[in-house]
């Protein structure tokens, strides 16, 4: 793959006063205006080893379409890519959770035997009748195994500096293929308003991300955008496997998402 060329760091838009209703210098008091936050349900959790490294008990399956159409916001909270255009979605259980939207956390906000990561991204998907969410987050570090995701990375990063961009063409194939596992818990959103009931899956796996993207994440948000982990409560971790609808499936993906 061609490497991309080092350039000067170009910020992604200046956080809006007006949307600081919350923020991550007083997370303690989050609690005040969204009682969730006190929840026994919290996310981020920590992942042990341990856990990481126990046997799939489940499945459940991605099809994304190969582009996306996408409004990105830096709402002073994170950098945010809001679906515009249907982009697919996931299969559990006999449920359709319809992709929403992705966006970051600088470092991660799930932890591993208690050690964050350079870099977590969330897509947040809905089962549109229940409005249930399932969130899938993907870890990222420049120690990272891999460089898959630099593909996805160099097609998702605006060049203007502005506080909205219209992005036709999200090539969400480039992480289709990503298979492999995933720790699965009962959790919550990690921001305001912390609503509980939210299925996540954690990848077990560090893909690598290369300094420069790094530091164009954190340059579009100047301080750190996580919540520490939260209380077990004794909550248990199950791994499920991720796999890509198109290759295990001959029959029209169009037709099975509309399975409840």
């Amino acid at each position: 793959m061609k490497k991309k060329q080092k350039k000067q760091i170009k910020f992604f838009g200046a956080p809006a006063a007006h949307v600081q209703s919350w923020g991550y210098k007083d997370i303690s008091n989050w609690h005040e205006n969204h009682p969730s936050a006190l929840g026994e349900h919290q996310s981020p959790i920590n992942i042990t080893t341990e856990e990481m490294s126990e046997e799939p008990i489940g499945v459940f399956y991605t099809h994304y379409h190969d582009f996306g159409t996408a409004q990105v916001v830096n709402n002073g909270h994170a950098v945010s890519w809001n679906f515009l255009s249907d982009a697919g979605g996931v299969i559990l259980n006999d449920k359709f959770y319809k992709l929403i939207s992705f966006h970051h956390h600088s470092p991660t906000e799930h932890t591993f035997n208690g050690k964050h990561l350079g870099l977590a991204l969330h897509f947040i998907h809905m089962h549109l009748e229940t409005g249930e969410l399932l969130v899938m987050g993907y870890n990222l570090d420049v120690d990272g195994e891999e460089l898959e995701f630099q593909g996805f990375l160099d097609e998702i990063q605006p060049e203007m500096s502005q506080d909205h961009v219209h992005l036709e063409n999200v090539r969400l194939s480039l992480i289709e293929e990503f298979e492999g596992r995933f720790v699965h818990y009962q959790g919550s959103l990690t921001t305001p308003p912390c609503t509980q009931l939210v299925k996540w899956f954690v990848s077990n796996h560090c893909h690598r991300i290369d300094q420069y993207h790094l530091d164009w994440f954190k340059a579009c948000i100047p301080h750190h955008n996580h919540r520490e982990a939260q209380p077990r409560n004794e909550r248990c971790t199950k791994i499920y496997e991720k796999r890509t609808w198109s290759k295990h499936f001959k029959h029209s993906w169009e037709r099975v998402k509309h399975v409840e």
